[in-house]
């Protein structure tokens, strides 16, 4: 099974500036979620405790890839490995049998090109029945997936489609009025879309968290 990390990260720089712009505007849709993709952004400070898990497996992968390629690690529910896998550049591979691993499992790995959680890996994650999924970036930035329930995997993709949609018109307001340039709205989308994904359903919760 492949899953596909998307060329895109998101930006930290004037990141404040850019909200307090788009609030400007007036709109109040667009200030809606602008203020839900933040209230899905943490620093440090305030997940420090919960992350000190993933930093032992973060600096392993970090260590054997140099973050060229992509590498997943599975942990079991005892906070052992239950097994590793090294992929390419973008996407990891894995058989049958790693995917019936998973199972009430996490799985981290890393995004050499800075990108948040992608559409497969919400579908890796839901369909094969991991707890949590996290990637994280070069950069110190993870992005962590908690799922709570995946019984509605038809459902859950029709809000994940319903968020890029809404993510689209909303990017796309905010690079025409100048408040993005292309570049910035490109970096902010997939952010956009997971956390106004991860608003609309009590199954899925998604965070960024800077380290």
């Amino acid at each position: 099974m492949r899953y596909n990390s998307d060329m895109n990260s998101l930006s930290d720089v004037g990141q404040e500036k850019r909200r307090n712009k788009a609030f400007a505007l007036g709109d109040a849709r667009v200030q809606e979620i602008i203020t839900i993709a933040k209230n899905h952004t943490y620093t440090k400070n305030y997940k420090a405790d919960e992350y000190k898990l993933y930093k032992p497996y973060k600096n392993q992968i970090l260590k054997e890839t140099g973050n060229n390629k992509e590498m997943a690690i599975v942990i079991g529910k005892d906070n052992k490995v239950v097994f590793e896998k090294l992929g390419g550049e973008s996407s990891v591979m894995f058989t049958e049998a790693e995917c019936n691993m998973m199972k009430g499992n996490k799985l981290i790995h890393n995004h050499p090109s800075g990108s948040t959680l992608s559409f497969q890996d919400v579908m890796l994650a839901v369909q094969k029945g991991l707890t949590e999924i996290i990637a994280f970036s070069g950069k110190g930035t993870y992005y962590r997936l908690i799922i709570k329930s995946n019984k509605n995997i038809n459902e859950l993709v029709l809000k994940y489609k319903e968020a890029q949609i809404e993510a689209s018109a909303v990017i796309r307001k905010l690079v025409e009025t100048e408040v993005f340039t292309r570049t910035q709205g490109t970096l902010e989308y997939h952010h956009f879309i997971m956390s106004i994904f991860s608003n609309s359903t009590k199954d899925i919760y998604y965070e960024q968290t800077k380290h």
